[in-house]
């Protein structure tokens, strides 16, 4: 038990650690300012989502929201809400994979997972990290039925002792299931995509050949919770509306294609993987080191990409040996349900399987742990240190692909704005952030309306501004359904325009809108406009 507890601080302390560093630079005012708006406004909205299309997300935004009102409305304090979100979700696998692994080895590859998981993508608490977390807390309710259910039998010479273990044993089994199912719907609540879970319950009962009624019971405590929200909260989740907004990159051929592709790729990388970690082990890691290098002297988006699908490769390697024995035990079920559990998360998305990793809290570290067991007594230090590769290429990753700004070597300069304190960015950035903010605040206050035209939602957040249109990303919208929200709405007294595309449908349809209105220049910086009504032009 003590050996367990100092493994569970190893692995809360180390992914800490891993992921800490990466929280000051960077700034992206495009999809962190999206989500950032989003759960400013379910604060002045009571728990309200006003935009349509964040509706499917709503839990996630709330859990976000919910964050910032408790630890402060800045970006830096999001992020920490994130780091925190990730050291929850690994304590918990730690908890699932330290009953069949050894607690250190089990440190190790769940701090080696993180840093694969968080190599690229965003430092939020957002939809991508919520579901995962109570999809993964699922996973653990299921796998600790299995596990009662085998413990040790009941003493059949104690008579009433022995009737009333069984008739604890069917009342805990229950219950642990039914609260799967509760897990289960608060991921779907966070990403409607994710209700694909309840077919976790029923993927035990494939593997295990028995517990039907359990997995009845857990979708009986999914329907039961997602109904419980629906009628008790403010949840919506707006299907129709959302299909408008997301449009054809997000249709059945687009997202199936981006699926296939994916596949093939990660089918082959897990076949080089088989037979690299049978027969070669330790070229995984001379692989491995090489590739650190190349990945930090020279970038590749190609790389950073691909290296997305690197971790479901590693899972599918390790379930093609865990077959091989033709038996069904516990690995192998951690190995299906968290790949399943990792698929879930990501089905809807137009990034095909790379969304997958966020998923892979409890079968990436459970596949690294297979891999390393399962090779030969004297290949197993070649395995760890392929692990430890792969997790260095991670941090690599990460290095050079701070999300949506310059190279991470220029990101030095603070901004001088209340929400932006402890972040970092290129210096020029700084400079017209902080020119542009400063303008703002002569002519906006918090809660005033305001329309962010250009791929700039962010700036609803620094100004704690609503969106206009009820969309903090209104040139993310297709044409017809901007100028419908254009022409019903009351033209707010100020509008920011950032780099926008003059031949794309939606900046014409917002520039005929705004001469309708009578909009003139206030002020211009460097890739900046704001425009008003009413207002004297400054030089």
């Amino acid at each position: 038990m003590k050996t367990r507890a100092v493994g569970f601080a190893l692995t809360i302390a180390g992914v800490f650690l891993v992921l800490a560093p990466w929280l000051p630079q960077g700034l992206d005012l495009t999809d962190d300012g999206w989500h950032l708006a989003n759960q400013q406004q379910l604060l002045m909205n009571g728990w309200k989502q006003e935009d349509p299309s964040a509706c499917p997300m709503w839990l996630s935004d709330v859990v976000g929201a919910a964050w910032l009102r408790v630890a402060g409305m800045g970006l830096l304090e999001a992020r920490i809400g994130w780091l925190v979100l990730a050291c929850i979700t690994a304590a918990i696998s730690f908890l699932i994979l330290s009953r069949d692994f050894p607690p250190a080895s089990t440190a190790a590859a769940l701090i080696a997972a993180a840093l694969v998981i968080h190599s690229q993508g965003r430092l939020l608490i957002d939809y991508n990290v919520v579901p995962s977390l109570f999809l993964l807390a699922a996973c653990g309710l299921l796998l600790m039925r299995g596990r009662g259910e085998r413990a040790s039998r009941p003493p059949m010479h104690v008579g009433r002792d022995a009737r009333r273990v069984r008739a604890g044993r069917p009342l805990s089994s229950a219950l642990t299931a039914f609260l799967s199912g509760v897990c289960i719907a608060l991921a779907a609540a966070a990403r409607l995509p994710c209700i694909i879970g309840v077919l976790l319950p029923w993927t035990i009962v494939a593997l295990r050949r028995r517990d039907s009624l359990n997995a009845v019971l857990s979708n009986a405590g999914t329907l039961l919770t997602l109904g419980a929200i629906y009628v008790l909260t403010p949840y919506d989740p707006a299907i129709a509306e959302t299909q408008k907004y997301w449009g054809p990159s997000h249709g059945v051929g687009s997202l199936m294609a981006a699926y296939s592709n994916h596949a093939i790729k990660v089918i082959v990388l897990a076949a080089v993987l088989v037979w690299m970690s049978m027969r070669r082990p330790a070229w995984i890691a001379g692989l491995g080191a090489a590739v650190v290098p190349l990945v930090l002297l020279w970038p590749s988006p190609t790389l950073v990409y691909g290296f997305a699908l690197a971790g479901v490769a590693v899972v599918i390697a390790a379930l093609v040996q865990a077959m091989r024995t033709r038996v069904v035990d516990r690995k192998m079920e951690l190995l299906v349900l968290g790949l399943l559990a990792a698929l879930a998360g990501c089905i809807g998305s137009n990034n095909g399987l790379s969304k997958m990793r966020y998923g892979l809290w409890l079968a990436l570290p459970a596949a690294f742990l297979m891999l390393v067991e399962r090779a030969q007594p004297r290949n197993r230090k070649a395995m760890w240190t392929a692990v430890a590769m792969l997790a260095l290429i991670g941090g690599a990753v990460r290095w050079i692909s701070p999300y949506r700004d310059a190279d991470r070597l220029q990101l030095t300069a603070p901004i001088d704005h209340p929400r932006l304190r402890g972040i970092y960015t290129s210096r020029n950035r700084a400079a017209e952030l902080e020119s542009l903010l400063r303008e703002l605040q002569k002519h906006v206050r918090p809660g005033d309306s305001m329309i962010a035209f250009g791929s700039i939602p962010m700036l609803h957040f620094l100004t704690a501004t609503r969106p206009a249109l009820g969309y903090a990303w209104p040139d993310f919208l297709s044409e017809e359904p901007l100028r419908a929200r254009l022409d019903r709405s009351v033209p707010p007294a100020i509008v920011v325009e950032g780099i926008t595309d003059p031949a794309a449908p939606q900046t014409r349809a917002f520039e005929e809108w705004r001469a309708r209105n009578g909009y003139r220049v206030i002020w211009r910086g460097v890739g900046w406009v704001v425009w008003g009504r009413g207002l004297r032009i400054e030089n």
